[in-house]
C-alpha cells in the first residue's frame, strides 16, 4: 500500500471514529473491528469527561452530557494527545462553539471552565522557587471571574439570574485543591499581583490606590494569602 493511500485510510478511519453518523468506515476493514475501536475511543473519552465534570454531569444528566461529548468529539481538533487534558479541550470547544443546544442553561460554559480549573490545578507540576522579597502569585493559583455563581451550582440549586462571582482556586502544600470566594479588595489585590508581579509590597499597593490607606488591610490580606501558599516571596 502506498504512503498516500495509507494516509487517506488513516484520515478516513479517524473521521469515522469521531463522527460515525456522517463519515462511513473505510472499506476493507471488518465492521466488528471498527465497532470495537469506536467503542474503546468513545468510552475512554466519555469516562474522562464524566470524571472531569462531576457537577456538570449531575445537573445536565447523562444523556445531555453524552450528547455534548459526542458533538465535541466530532467537531473539535485537540491540541494534546493526553487523555487527562481532554477536559480542557472540551472547555475550549464550549467557549468557542456559537451553536450550543438552546435547552442548555446559560451558565454551562462558566461551570465547565470552573471545574476544569480545579482539575487543571490537580494535574499541574510542582514549581520550585527561591525565596526573596518580592511578591508573586503562585503558579498553582488561578484568579477567576464568572458571570454566574459557579461554585454554588448543584442538582438542588440552579441559578436563575446572573451574579458576578470572583473566585480564587489554588492547590495547597498538601496537594489539595481549594477555592475561596473573593471580596472586591481581595480580587483586585490578586489581579494586580497577577498583572504586575513579581513586585514589592509598596509598589503593588500603589497600583491599587492610596498606599497609606490600604497598607493595614492589605497586610492582613497578604499574611493570610502567604499562609495559604497563594502568594510566594521570590527574588
Amino acid at each position: 500500500m502506498s504512503a498516500p493511500t495509507f494516509k487517506h485510510l488513516q484520515l478516513a478511519f479517524a473521521a469515522h471514529m469521531r463522527d460515525p453518523d456522517r463519515h462511513p468506515a473505510p472499506e476493507g476493514i471488518e465492521p466488528r473491528r471498527v465497532r470495537v475501536y469506536r467503542g474503546l475511543i468513545y468510552n475512554n473519552v466519555r469516562s474522562f469527561m464524566h470524571k472531569g465534570f462531576p457537577v456538570l454531569l449531575q445537573v445536565l444528566g447523562t444523556a445531555v452530557m453524552d450528547r455534548l461529548v459526542q458533538d465535541w468529539l466530532a467537531e473539535h481538533r485537540a491540541t494534546t494527545p493526553l487523555f487527562p487534558r481532554m477536559p480542557g479541550e472540551f472547555v475550549t470547544w464550549l467557549q468557542r462553539c456559537p451553536d450550543l443546544p438552546e435547552e442548555l442553561p446559560l451558565w454551562v460554559r462558566d461551570l465547565a471552565h470552573y471545574e476544569w480549573m480545579e482539575l487543571d490545578l490537580s494535574l499541574a507540576e510542582d514549581i520550585k522557587f527561591t525565596e526573596g522579597n518580592r511578591l508573586q502569585l503562585s503558579a498553582l493559583a488561578r484568579v477567576l471571574e464568572y458571570e454566574w455563581p459557579v461554585h454554588m451550582i448543584a442538582p438542588d440549586w440552579l441559578p436563575t439570574a446572573p451574579l458576578r462571582t470572583t473566585l480564587l482556586v489554588y492547590r495547597n502544600e498538601q496537594d489539595a485543591v481549594r477555592f475561596l470566594e473573593t471580596a472586591p479588595m481581595t480580587h483586585a489585590f490578586l489581579n494586580a499581583l497577577q498583572n504586575h508581579g513579581p513586585v514589592g509590597f509598596a509598589e503593588l499597593l500603589s497600583t491599587l490606590g492610596d498606599p497609606a490607606t490600604l497598607a493595614a488591610p492589605a497586610q492582613v490580606l497578604l499574611d493570610d494569602l502567604l499562609g495559604r501558599g497563594v502568594i510566594w516571596r521570590v527574588l
